[in-house]
């Protein structure tokens, strides 16, 4: 059976370059561009893994996490966050990552969509 990936982004380039790129590997992928959507969608769904922005409209990626993280049917969810901030702009250490309970934190521009697959499917076993 497919798994499912969660994909939010509010850039639509890269929303679709990453939608079909997870999709040529097997996964069945939701795309969603903001928070609310998103947390709509998880309403009534759930996903293997969920890859996010940090900068999303209104609510932005850390509180969406905090979201999902509260709901139990979620705890299991591997949440890996794609961005184009690296640990330093929002001093996202290794302790807060933790306590967000992230499988992965990747600069945008630091990996190859490649490697963004290979890890998420290491990360989903």
């Amino acid at each position: 059976m497919k798994k499912t990936l969660l994909l939010i982004e509010n850039d639509k380039i890269l929303l679709d370059m990453y939608a079909i790129k997870f999709k040529n590997v097997g996964y069945k992928v939701v795309t969603k561009s903001d928070a609310k959507t998103s947390l709509e969608w998880l309403s009534k769904n759930t996903a293997d893994v969920i890859i996010l922005d940090i900068i999303l409209p209104k609510v932005n990626g850390i509180k969406l996490i905090k979201n999902i993280r509260r709901d139990h049917k979620h705890k299991p969810v591997k949440i890996v966050i794609l961005t184009h901030l690296n640990h330093t702009d929002i001093n996202l250490n290794t302790t807060i990552r933790d306590s967000l309970g992230v499988d992965g934190y990747f600069v945008k521009s630091q990996i190859a969509p490649d490697k963004l697959i290979e890890t998420v499917k290491t990360i989903t076993g």
